[in-house]
């Protein structure tokens, strides 16, 4: 008896330490802050109890992920010193319900928009459209309800194209369906009136972007308006889609433009130093992206795309903008967790990475109106302050 009753209770030992090394991989650690911003006394994140990566994807569920290390970048300089002003990020009124991820911003120089996304903490999705004024010194005021979308939606991507907000989204659907099915890709655009939104009109319906654009990314040069990446259910593209924009700012038919190095969702993309430059993202659920890309911008569109540089780590950046002083990335998803990473770019040494002292992680999306850049995330709303100038404004450590 005492034999079987050894045994048995070395079967169970061994059980336990298989089960234990197999779960070891999906617990991951945020990383440790170096310093952290000072909010004011009251000032207290909130990740709320059901805070969860918003990519989707869990290293227990199941589903094999393909995780191959990104392409080596070539001779990548030593990381230089950063100096951040002293207010650089600070929280701004919250919107009025809790968010879980997916929102969509947009802005003016008067507004920052906020679009649709999964509220917490059952993820539904919402058709809200919220606008904070822009105040003199870059704060917000507080978020006003406008007009609401025609129907809900999370993982939207927005921008302001003339005097209009444009949305693009793709619809819910049957996972059944085609990917990429056109009809699901819809861009409404609304005029801007004094702040306020006039009615939602659905301007895709005959000449709907071509491709899955869930999570997709748009920048605009005044010229055409660019859409980049984007994926349905988690199966991401590197299409670079376009649109002519007339004078009234409107858009005509879509072309195709060169494709990203590769495919991604949650990208940031800006222009900057007469280049478009895409950032981080998702290749797919679970996966990440650690680049910078660059393409050069023509009269007749973009060039082909180039890896110029790295983040310094992977996942999709929370808030990007360009100043004088060159390229921010700040903050996002880390790998399944928000992280607080401060870095940055000069257009001249795209190779050569500047950090500062890590903020208190959010993740989210952003838009940049000067040298402030705003974002909107699960953990509340921030205004960046990045170091250096845009037209006469000018920020200064």
């Amino acid at each position: 008896m005492r034999s079987q009753e050894t045994t048995r209770r070395a079967r169970a030992g061994l059980w336990l330490t298989l089960f234990t090394l197999l779960t070891a991989g999906c617990i991951q650690e945020s990383p440790v802050l170096d310093t952290e911003p000072d909010f004011g006394a009251d000032y207290e994140p909130d990740f709320g109890a059901d805070y969860e990566s918003d990519i989707g994807g869990d290293c227990c569920s199941g589903r094999e992920e393909d995780r191959s290390p990104e392409p080596v970048l070539g001779p990548d300089a030593s990381e230089l010193p950063l100096t951040l002003p002293d207010d650089f990020i600070l929280p701004q009124p919250a919107l009025p319900f809790s968010l879980h991820h997916g929102v969509a911003v947009a802005s003016t120089p008067a507004a920052v928009y906020a679009i649709g996304g999964a509220q917490a903490p059952d993820q539904t999705f919402r058709a809200d459209v919220y606008r904070a004024a822009i105040q003199p010194d870059g704060q917000l005021g507080e978020w006003v309800p406008q007009r609401p979308l025609p129907e809900p939606v999370a993982g939207a991507t927005a921008a302001v194209v003339g005097d209009h907000l444009v949305v693009l989204i793709n619809r819910e659907r049957d996972p059944h369906q085609p990917i990429g099915a056109d009809f699901n890709a819809r861009i409404y655009a609304a005029l801007i009136d004094d702040g306020a939104l006039g009615p939602w009109v659905d301007v895709a319906a005959e000449d709907p972007p071509p491709g899955p654009v869930t999570d997709a990314a748009l920048f605009v040069d005044g010229r055409r308006l660019y859409v980049v990446g984007g994926s349905d259910h988690c199966v991401a593209n590197a299409w670079v889609r376009s649109a002519e924009l007339d004078a009234d700012g409107w858009f005509g038919p879509w072309r195709e433009e060169p494709a990203l190095t590769g495919a991604r969702f949650r990208g940031a993309a800006l222009i900057h130093a007469g280049a478009a430059w895409v950032m981080g993202g998702h290749p797919g659920c679970g996966q990440y992206h650690d680049d910078l890309l660059r393409a050069e911008l023509g009269d007749d569109g973009l060039g082909p795309w180039a890896r110029v540089g790295g983040l310094g780590r992977a996942g999709a950046v929370a808030a990007a903008g360009a100043t004088s002083e060159g390229i921010f990335f700040i903050g996002g998803d880390g790998g399944g967790y928000p992280v607080g990473t401060v870095g940055a770019v000069r257009p001249q040494a795209p190779h050569e990475r500047h950090i500062a002292a890590a903020v208190a992680p959010f993740t989210g999306a952003s838009t940049q109106q000067g040298p402030f850049v705003y974002v909107v995330g699960a953990q509340g709303v921030f205004r960046v302050a990045l170091p250096g100038c845009v037209g006469e404004v000018c920020v200064t450590p």
